[in-house]
């Protein structure tokens, strides 16, 4: 059985409260919501949980530094427990990457709460190689709402 399944997401991601966002328009000034180095452990996963506070484009760049490629979900924080509790859960596929070295991308979100997953397990669709060894990966991840 596939434990997920997608959000279409039609070009647009939602976004969650940022503190210091404001709602007036032609300022231009972006805030950083997540900016971490990391090891995820094989096996395991991170999970990133941010709020915004008005409409948004947000920004998402990451980059596996060492170690076998990584699943990246954008997600709802209430889908995002799913996916912890081991259930089907959906997500922004647009804003997301599966099996991945590292990514960028670009969208406009809404207001809301949010997650970013960065997962080392077999959950998904990247799977951590099996032999007999811990492949940990070393990531860097920058999200950022304008």
């Amino acid at each position: 059985m596939d434990r997920r399944s997608y959000l279409c997401a039609l070009g647009t991601v939602g976004a969650t409260t940022i503190a210091g966002c404001s709602g007036e328009s032609g300022g231009g000034s972006s805030e950083t919501v997540v900016d971490d180095r990391d090891t995820v452990t094989e096996d395991q996963y991170l999970t990133y949980r941010f709020g915004i506070n008005r409409t948004a484009d947000l920004s998402i760049e990451t980059t596996v530094r060492d170690g076998p490629r990584l699943d990246f979900v954008l997600a709802d924080q209430s889908e995002a427990q799913e996916f912890e509790n081991g259930n089907r859960f959906r997500y922004y596929e647009g804003a997301s990457d599966l099996d991945s070295a590292g990514y960028s991308t670009t969208g406009t979100v809404e207001e809301g709460d949010y997650a970013f997953i960065v997962d080392n397990s077999n959950m998904l669709e990247a799977k951590p190689p099996t032999n007999f060894e811990d492949d940990n990966a070393r990531v860097e991840i920058l999200i950022e709402a304008e």
